[in-house]
């Protein structure tokens, strides 16, 4: 996980906190695809496509595909 994340610490977490940090994430990326799909006239299509495709990319990737108004 750390050569993916470029994480370069050895953070030595216990299986709880990893869950804990892990269901963290599922849950702000729910409130994301939650807060699109109630703000269908408030967010351009462009803009939902870009988020839906970089959503659960690493940030590498995110940083190569910046959003071209």
């Amino acid at each position: 996980m750390m050569k993916y994340c470029e994480i370069f610490h050895n953070w030595q977490l216990s299986p709880e906190q990893i869950k804990l940090l892990l269901k963290q994430y599922r849950d702000g990326n729910r409130l994301l695809v939650d807060c699109l799909n109630n703000a269908t006239s408030n967010v351009s299509p462009e803009v939902r496509s870009h988020i839906e495709d970089t959503l659960l990319l690493p940030i590498a990737e995110i940083e190569k595909r910046p959003f071209k108004n």
